[in-house]
């Protein structure tokens, strides 16, 4: 985030610009419920689409990898309707953009 200059101010600035506000948080946190009981079919729907395709199905030959990336992804999911979009939150997904930039995930196929 300091590379980036990302900091508390910054991250103020762009929920902001996005109009992203206190009562888009409490309507996030009002589906929080219903995220957590569709988490799993909803990754599960998801993850069976990707391995339909063979480019995206190279990422996920080890078992092993493809359940901790299921595991990491409904993470993911719940965690936009928890209600905190603060620094953790920003380095969270950098960190999922940084690793998917390593292992040369491709933005769109």
């Amino acid at each position: 985030m300091r590379e980036m200059e990302i900091t508390d101010q910054e991250i103020a600035h762009r929920k902001r610009f996005l109009e992203f506000q206190d009562e888009d948080i409490a309507r996030l946190l009002e589906v929080n419920k219903l995220a957590q009981e569709y988490a799993e079919p909803v990754i599960e729907a998801f993850y069976n689409h990707l391995l339909a395709f063979e480019e995206t199905r190279e990422f996920f030959r080890d078992p092993g990898i493809l359940a901790r990336v299921k595991d990491m992804q409904r993470k993911y999911f719940l965690r936009l309707t928890q209600g905190y979009y603060d620094t953790v939150y920003v380095e969270d997904r950098l960190r999922i953009g940084e690793v998917h930039e390593r292992i040369g995930l491709p933005i769109k196929s």
